[in-house]
């Protein structure tokens, strides 16, 4: 038996033996409170009975010796509390509403009198935070129905919560990374949270996990009409939280109720309504677009003949259909008629490769040139002037830009959920939650599915697919004890599957292995100068994620102690089958006019055509992936303890204890390969005694205690503290671990340039077939191998929060507080192979390069990276009430640390990883100010309304609604690089800063965001200076409103007309300038963070 789950079998037990009862779901909500009478004199054994309003389900409680009392694992809603005991007038409080994750206090005073006269009270609404001090934001439903939602994306208003923005520089999706249609726009998926990574957010859809392994998107997304309301955690979560560094996104679903209730509703968006892009050309016309979204839901009781489900059995439907239709107008080079024969003749000078000689006079090699520029027909490549000829012929004069395509992509997506309740008993309850996700793209090919055109892109199906189950059961034991037990799997599927190219050319090409089912039906055909041809990079690509969880809690209430207990076990399973980034199974050509130049003088010599008519690419490449496929598996095993203590009447301690297990990845067949730095060996998983996981300890010290105190100054004062650590595993590292994705078992072939100007192989030569693992040990310098080091450790990231938090008047709230954390164990990469900046060539001087001459990087993931967050959050908010929702809030923040990287990648790689403090620095995702505005307001005017509410012109002007949602951020930062390599390492580097030279223009502007004479390239052999992310961006300023109206038929129906607008104001959101110094186009701006404005009209019809 492992050592892992040897522990879990006995941590199991020991919480099982330690107490009688297990704790709450976190999406459910729970009423706490103490029964005195007038005197203050605690009442014993007095039963509370708690009322579901909409289902009139109910659970009855005792109060304890101390007269407390605890309802706890209540679905989010309006409920009615009510006590009764002898010789005293019963109490009832009516409309009490509960939010997902709160935990209410309703203290009761009963009055000595008679017993037919009920003291009653309606809308009692918590507003205060008094029994713990996490920090987050309930978005209620009036906020997901009524707020402008792009796409009905309910995640976007997540950035609703302080401290929390959403990816906005870049689309929070893009293709080939498991993203939906509906979600490849700002604030798609992606959330930062206090400074924390996106990768280690968590989304609970009914207490079960909900986050994809990979890039921890949704694997199902519900829709809004599917949706109660959700909670957004971002600090100092309770102990029954796991993976909780970042966001924690907890949601919880719609269920029935005694009457039907449901909808029937339509979104449009099309070209017409929307404004063009700022960059646009104006004499060119929009795209084509059109966008309907559509659906339906219902719920109520379930009513069979003989059996009525009212007061007992509830189900709830709702599905979710989404259309999409867009132009994708390109503007692409493609060669004219004269070079597709050989001639060249006023184009460039084009030499004869086969002529390639040593220059007597010394210096670089010579060539014959071509008579007249000419290429004669008897020396054309068969299958190079195949592909000359396989691309169009212009539409338009010139040598480039001659060439308008206009792909028509088309998506779709169908959502939905399923829910059926059912109270089993007084003491038992159950639910059980079904929801499929299911989202194609048809990406059209640049030119048509005969020849592709999309070397630098993707063209085919992408296809996301998810589902959710869970089942669970409620049990009351006692009444102060109860318990909660879930079962939940969730399934994730994502492919990229290639378009399956027609001409018959393709089945021509050598090397082409027509039994491998994986293998796309054409090479990437890679061109300077002209749109590519062939299939995609990073085809194909099929990941199938799978994860059984088991929930166990029990919440037991002994005198002041609130005491809970559970486990939460996860385990997971992933196979997947994918070329690397940038590489193709069947292989790929790269064609420039290396091989048709002078030498000697390469200026204005060299075609690409040429050297593509005459068959010689500049290089051959190929992913080999001899097993096809990989299983990746691991556990997630979580325990916890806590106890809210309710010292006095004021003051509320609660201590916590969360230890977590989260064993290394390894894979099903032992294709798992990690790197000895001392040795320089490879270790292979099951071979010369190396482990499953490659050598990769598991991290048995991830022990998180949690404090916090909530101390009520009077009744409309709340003062809260908190301090908890938190960890998340290695599966938040994402791509970084993917340890089969290196020799032997999965490496790219290349056949580069030959390096002395003469032509090696030819395109007709095909592509390699490689049956075996490449010998490293032998030169050129091709492969890149992988390593994790042995004592990774889960990241950590401590919490601490301060605030004060004021009830201002009626259902009007404040607050203020001081939120901070500091990260430590984070993951980063580095070379381990690469070189010290100095003269020469650069392999030799590689560290491993005695031993593996065929190396260029040895990725190394490391836990050692560090972050601090601090901040000033304050925000009010106006629960809905009288037709007025509001939410407001400002968080001024500054974020650090040395994992954000400039070393020539996207990932944590450092400039210089042997000068970890010069990547100290402002994070990527660093806002220093954010302000956020949410508000929906029913004009109180018309039928039922303050104002002309019987009048003819109230039946005209009334039952309007507006509502709107801004935001205002200050700049990302960035850094400023340099082209090329100055320290001759292979390695990208930060510029120089020049000495007095101002970098921000006097007249800043999108031509020039910054003044480029700012920077200088670093000497030869050295990094650069520039300290990271030392700029910023332009500020955002997006305002999103709507309009809606509604007609009301009878007391139960209503047809709303909703107009919406995204970006109302058409305020242009620029982008990051280029950051590229020495490279033309420095410091300008060519793009926008978000879309012009667009306009959306729905029509919803509720019952």
């Amino acid at each position: 038996m492992s050592k892992t789950r040897s522990i879990a079998i006995v941590l199991l037990s020991v919480f099982a033996a330690c107490v009688p009862a297990l704790h709450a779901q976190v999406e459910r909500a729970s009423i706490v409170g103490k029964i005195t009478d007038t005197t203050g004199a605690a009442m014993a054994g007095v039963e509370v009975t708690v009322a579901n309003e909409a289902t009139n389900t109910s659970i009855r409680v005792l109060s304890d010796d101390a007269g407390a009392f605890s309802a706890v694992n209540l679905i989010p809603g309006s409920y009615s509390v009510s006590a009764s005991p002898k010789g005293f007038r019963p109490v009832l409080f009516r409309n009490f509403i509960l939010q997902v994750g709160q935990s209410a206090r309703l203290d009761i005073t009963m009055e000595l009198g008679n017993v037919e006269q009920t003291v009653e009270v309606t809308g009692a609404i918590p507003l205060l935070q008094t029994e713990n001090a996490s920090v987050g934001q309930v978005i209620e439903s009036a906020a997901v129905n009524e707020l402008p939602l792009n796409g009905r994306n309910f995640v976007q208003l997540a950035i609703l919560a302080p401290g929390v923005s959403g990816l906005d520089y870049a689309q929070a999706g893009t293709i080939n990374t498991g993203k939906r249609p509906d979600e490849l726009r700002p604030g798609g998926t992606a959330l930062q949270a206090n400074g924390a990574l996106s990768q280690s957010n968590e989304v609970l859809l009914d207490g079960i996990d909900n986050t994809e392994m990979v890039s921890q998107t949704f694997v199902v997304r519900p829709a809004v009409e599917g949706i109660q309301e959700f909670k957004v955690l971002t600090n100092n979560p309770g102990a029954e939280y796991s993976r909780s560094v970042g966001a924690v996104v907890v949601v919880t679903t719609k269920s029935g109720s005694n009457q039907f209730h449901g909808s029937l509703f339509e979104f449009l968006r099309n070209e017409k309504l929307d404004a063009r892009n700022f960059f646009a050309r104006t004499d060119a016309p929009k795209p084509p677009f059109k966008l309907n979204q559509y659906g339906a839901s219902l719920g109520g009781p379930v009513l069979f003949p003989k059996y009525n489900g009212r007061n007992r059995t509830f189900f709830f439907l709702n599905y979710e259909g989404y259309r999409e239709v867009f132009g994708d107008t390109q503007l692409q080079t493609v060669p004219v008629a004269q070079i597709r024969t050989g001639n060249f003749t006023g184009v460039k000078a084009i030499y004869d490769p086969l002529t390639t000689r040593a220059n007597p006079a010394g210096g670089a090699n010579i060539r014959d040139r071509f008579p007249n520029d000419t290429i004669p027909a008897n020396r054309f490549d068969r299958l190079g002037a195949g592909l000359v000829n396989l691309w169009p012929l212009p539409q338009r004069a010139g040598l480039a830009n001659n060439y308008v395509a206009n792909p028509i992509k088309q998506s779709s997506i169908h959502r939905g959920d399923g829910r059926i309740d059912h109270q089993l008993s007084p003491k038992d309850a159950m639910f059980f939650r079904f929801s499929a996700d299911w989202s194609g793209m048809t990406i059209p090919d640049t030119f048509n599915h005969d020849i592709g055109g999309n070397e630098a892109s993707f063209a085919g199906d992408d296809n996301v697919k998810g589902r959710s189950l869970v089942a669970a059961w409620t049990r009351l034991f006692t009444p102060g004890t109860i318990g909660d037990f879930r079962y939940g799997y969730t399934q994730f599927n994502m492919s990229l599957l290639p378009t399956t190219l027609t001409n018959p050319l393709w089945n021509t090409i050598p090397g082409r292995q027509t039994d491998d089912p994986f293998q796309p039906s054409a090479p990437i055909v890679g061109t300077t100068g002209y749109a590519g041809l062939g299939n995609a990079r990073s085809t194909p690509l099929i990941r199938d994620e799978n994860m059984h969880e088991v929930v166990a809690s029990i919440s037991s209430l002994k005198s002041s102690h609130n005491l809970k207990y559970g486990v939460d076990l996860r385990f997971r399973t992933s196979g997947e089958t994918a070329s690397p980034p940038g590489e193709s199974a069947f292989g790929r050509w790269v064609f420039d006019g290396t091989y048709t130049t002078n030498p000697a003088s390469p200026g204005g010599t060299g075609e690409t055509i040429a050297s593509m008519l005459l068959g010689f690419p500049q290089a051959i490449r190929r992913d080999v992936f001899l097993g096809k496929t990989a299983t990746l598996r691991t556990n997630e095993l979580n325990f916890y303890v806590r106890d809210d203590w309710r010292i006095t009447n004021k003051l509320t301690l609660s201590l916590g204890l969360h230890y977590e297990v989260n064993t290394p990845f390894t894979e099903a067949n032992n294709k798992w390969v990690n790197f000895n730095p001392a040795t320089g060996e490879q270790l292979i998983a099951g071979q010369n005694g190396v482990g499953a996981s490659a050598n990769i300890n598991t991290d048995y010290n991830a022990w998180s205690p949690r404090v916090s105190f909530a101390y009520q100054l009077d009744k409309k004062t709340v003062v809260r503290s908190g301090y908890g650590v938190f960890y998340f595993p290695q599966g938040n590292a994402g791509t970084n671990i993917r340890q089969f994705r290196q020799p032997p078992f999965d490496f790219v072939v290349n056949i580069p340039f030959s390096g002395n100007d003469v032509p090696g192989t030819k395109a007709t030569d095909g592509f390699p077939i490689v049956t075996t693992s490449p010998n490293l040990k032998q030169g050129p310098a091709l492969f890149a191998l992988k390593g994790v080091t042995p004592d990774f450790r889960n990241g950590q990231m401590q919490q601490f929060n301060f605030s004060v938090q004021r009830e201002i008047a009626k259902d009007m709230v404040a607050t203020i507080g001081f939120v901070s954390s500091a990260g430590a164990k984070l993951y980063w990469t580095r070379n381990l192979n690469l070189p010290t900046p100095g003269p020469g060539a650069i392999d030799p001087r590689r560290p491993y390069y005695s031993l593996y001459q065929g190396v260029t990087g040895i990725s190394w993931l490391e836990s050692s990276g560090n972050s601090f967050f601090s901040s000033l959050q304050s925000s009010f908010e106006r629960r809905f009430s009288h037709g007025f929702y509001m939410l407001a809030n400002w968080t001024w923040s500054h974020a650090l640390d040395n994992v954000g990287g400039d070393g020539g990648a996207n990932g944590p790689i450092p400039q210089d990883p042997r000068n970890r403090r010069a990547d100290w620095a402002s994070s990527n995702s660093d806002v220093r100010h954010r302000v956020n505005i949410a508000a929906s307001y029913h004009l109180p005017f018309g039928v039922g309304q303050k104002h002309l509410s019987s009048s003819a012109v109230g039946q005209v002007i009334g039952n309007w609604e507006i509502g709107g949602l801004s935001v205002l951020q200050s700049g990302l930062p960035y850094t400023v690089t340099v082209a090329g390599s100055p320290s001759n390492t292979g390695a990208g580097s930060r510029a120089n800063p020049v000495a007095g030279v101002n970098p921000i223009p006097a007249d800043q502007n999108i031509t020039q965001w910054f003044n480029p004479t700012a920077f200088a390239t670093p000497p030869a052999f050295t990094w650069g200076t520039l300290g990271r992310n030392s700029l910023n961006g332009p500020r955002l300023y997006n305002l999103d409103f709507s309009v809606s109206r509604k007609f009301k038929f009878g007391e139960s129906r209503e047809l709303q007309f909703r107009s919406e607008f995204f970006n109302g104001l058409n305020h242009p959101q620029f982008g990051l300038p280029s950051a590229t110094a020495g490279v033309g186009g420095a410091g300008t701006i060519t793009s926008t963070q978000r879309a012009n404005r667009q306009i959306q009209f729905a029509l919803r019809f509720a019952y």
